[in-house]
């Protein structure tokens, strides 16, 4: 019988749309009218007139209002389908700070609430491809995390985002168009 493959997934950006609620926050608290869809870059303070810090507290205020994050249409069947074809809790890696995690818990738990799975908060930032061992791959959508995990020869399924394009994605870098894809990859490897 043949290995399954084993997909670890980010969370924000891929099974929550973060920067949805984010565009809600940011206007009601500053006035500033702004798409995620107009984000070309990671990094906000390249698009909106703030400062680091003050998009991180609008960040945080995000993470706080966790009941209003939305799902990506699909997420709950994906985590299932994963948990019944690897046999081992989903595993889900963020960046999110740990005064997060309350919040960051109780967000997944609204959509795995089926299924068993790790929740990996890397708040000190080290390259996710630490938390892969025995992982064949991951989804993400931040393009500078998807070239580092792909340097440590991990396979990664890169959401395709306004703020994640490049000329030509790096060898283990495989550009997806939506989660259902994802799906169509497990059952090819």
């Amino acid at each position: 019988m043949k290995k399954p493959m084993y997909i670890a997934f980010d969370l924000d950006g891929v099974l929550v749309n973060l920067m949805k609620l984010f565009e809600e926050v940011l206007c009601a608290e500053t006035g500033i009218v702004w798409s995620q869809n107009d984000q070309t870059t990671f990094d906000l303070t390249e698009h909106l007139p703030l400062t680091r810090k003050e998009i991180w507290e609008l960040i945080r205020t995000c993470y706080r209002r966790w009941p209003e994050i939305p799902i990506t249409i699909g997420v709950p069947e994906l985590c299932e389908y994963a948990y019944a074809v690897m046999g081992c809790p989903v595993k889900i890696i963020t960046n999110r700070p740990m005064d997060a995690a309350q919040d960051t818990y109780n967000l997944v738990h609204k959509f795995c609430k089926k299924i068993p799975y790790e929740l990996v908060i890397n708040y000190r930032g080290y390259s996710k491809a630490v938390f892969l061992d025995g992982y064949d791959a991951i989804v993400e959508d931040r393009r500078r995390n998807a070239i580092d995990i792909a340097d440590h020869g991990k396979i990664v399924l890169l959401l395709d985002s306004p703020w994640n394009k490049i000329e030509k994605d790096p060898p283990g870098v495989h550009r997806i168009h939506d989660l259902s894809e994802v799906i169509d990859y497990f059952k090819s490897n």
